[in-house]
């Protein structure tokens, strides 16, 4: 485990809170009890064994693995749990991700090591043996959604100097001995370099270009998490007004507020959203429940959203919207707005399958953690959580890709726009 973690300790009182909040919230709330691994049923048994470890005469972040390690078992992107000490743990100078049955570096901090490397081993252990180990720490609602957890978890396990083994593009193997003590005073003077920054310079905006002059446009929106990202982007929409066709990034966007005015601007047609389903607890009933009686013990909503229709200067031409498999949250709500009713043709992965508004729960020493309360469903009835938005046209990155520093997603939004406007 990294020598840099601190050894700090939690009352009993602080843990025994943190759980019964855990409980309370899960019981309530939970809206994905058929995707966890753990059943409804079985939660007193799960909970009762998690409580008795928790408890014991252990770290906090001995304590916070434990959480980390049933919040996985639940089996949803919207239900986490987080301590800043695990989260904002030292870097370890390489990120990955698994392409073409590999894991390929895909930037780092690592002398030697470039972009598409194929990573080997650590400490002479396989890669994949690693990923084993890390796995019943990581969360999601899809197995490519937990595997970009995997470095954010290495990152408490390895020690502060290591022996990283990667392979280049020709087939040779090289030993790198990593030092992420050397990452940890970089960050300080990024971080201090930041800071120095003027604040319109750190303010967040998307950014567009022509691709095509007058005909292909082109915007990247990297995040939802503040309103000046969907902002901006309708000022870029109504910037590139008079393109024939308009090409929408949204990979890596991890989510954060449903960008609805933006949908209205894209939209030329009425659009709907689909349905979500919320627990819905009535005392009289989780009594009748407690008795063995079933009727109702399990209740919930099931709202339907109606049909909109785009308002007056609206964007008219062709859309493509670029995802891929980091594409998450209120970007895949965006992208279920577009898909749904055929306004646009989505390139690339498949999302990451995990939306709603989770409920938060959070506590003075900085831990805190948030449990999904709604399961949405696409508009044909057909399940999203846990799939995912699918591609139009699916175009996966090639280890070769990296090397030359190739976008075939982007590439094949072009000829597509090309031909679009073509007819």
């Amino acid at each position: 485990m990294y020598e840099g973690l601190s050894s700090d300790r939690l009352s009993v009182g602080e843990r025994g809170f943190i759980l019964s909040k855990v409980l309370q919230i899960l019981t309530l709330c939970f809206a994905h009890w058929q995707a966890s691994k753990i059943s409804k049923a079985d939660l007193d048994d799960a909970f009762r064994e998690l409580s008795e470890k928790a408890l014991g005469d252990i770290t906090r972040v001995e304590f916070s693995l434990l959480m980390y390690e049933f919040f996985a078992r639940l089996n949803n992107g919207h239900t986490q749990y987080r301590d800043p000490l695990i989260e904002n743990c030292d870097d370890i100078g390489v990120n990955m991700d698994r392409i073409e049955g590999r894991f390929l570096a895909l930037g780092g901090r690592v002398s030697g090591l470039v972009r598409g490397d194929a990573i080997v081993s650590i400490n002479g252990r396989d890669i994949e043996d690693w990923y084993a180990d890390m796995y019943k720490y990581l969360y999601g609602s899809t197995e490519h959604g937990k595997l970009g957890r995997f470095t954010h978890m290495l990152r408490v396990f390895l020690p502060e100097k290591y022996t990283l083994c990667y392979e280049d593009r020709q087939g040779k193997r090289h030993s790198a001995e990593v030092d992420r003590s050397e990452f940890t005073r970089q960050d300080e003077e990024n971080r201090k370099t930041a800071q120095a920054k003027d604040a319109e310079e750190q303010a967040a905006f998307s950014t567009g270009r022509w691709v095509t002059e007058g005909e292909i446009a082109y915007i990247k929106i990297p995040s939802f998490m503040r309103s000046e990202y969907e902002k901006s982007a309708i000022e870029l929409a109504d910037q590139f007004g008079a393109a024939k066709c308009l090409i929408v990034d949204v990979r890596g966007n991890e989510g954060g507020s449903t960008p609805l005015r933006l949908v209205n601007k894209l939209q030329n047609k009425p659009y709907g959203y689909g349905s979500e389903t919320s627990p819905m607890n009535m005392a009289i009933s989780l009594a009748r429940g407690s008795r063995g009686i079933r009727n109702f013990s399990d209740m919930s909503t099931c709202t339907t959203w109606p049909t909109s229709t785009p308002g007056e200067g609206s964007y008219g031409g062709h859309l493509i919207v670029l995802a891929d498999r980091v594409t998450g949250s209120a970007a895949e709500d965006f992208l279920l707005l577009l898909k749904s009713n055929g306004r646009a043709q989505i390139v690339g992965e498949t999302t990451t399958g995990s939306t709603g508004q989770p409920m938060m729960q959070g506590f003075d020493n900085g831990i805190g953690f948030c449990v999904g309360t709604v399961r949405t469903s696409m508009p044909d009835g057909t399940p999203f959580e846990g799939v995912g938005i699918r591609p139009d046209v699916h175009v996966a990155l090639t280890r070769e890709d990296l090397y030359e520093d190739r976008d075939p997603v982007m590439l094949r939004a072009v000829d597509m726009a090309g031909k679009l406007i073509a007819g």
